[in-house]
């Protein structure tokens, strides 16, 4: 179950322990690969690092799991 980790992770970027969310944050990817929530406090805890690289890409990654969204496909067409 990826929300009690999930959890786990929020409450360290909350803390400002940034690297330990991120490290929660790939074990809750790990188990589910398309958690929408999980890349985007990842991007935010590698903006807090200041790892722009890697924020960017878990922001990438979040784009693509959003924009399979049928409802938002419509919306966006």
């Amino acid at each position: 179950m990826w929300l009690t980790p999930y959890i786990k992770g929020t409450i360290y970027n909350q803390m400002g322990a940034y690297q330990e969310a991120v490290s929660v944050f790939k074990e809750v990817l790990n188990a589910e690969p398309n958690n929408d929530k999980a890349y985007y406090q990842m991007g935010v805890s590698y903006l807090a690092l200041r790892q722009q690289d890697k924020a960017i890409n878990a922001f990438e990654n979040l784009l693509k799991l959003i924009l399979k969204i049928p409802i938002l496909i419509s919306i966006l067409a």
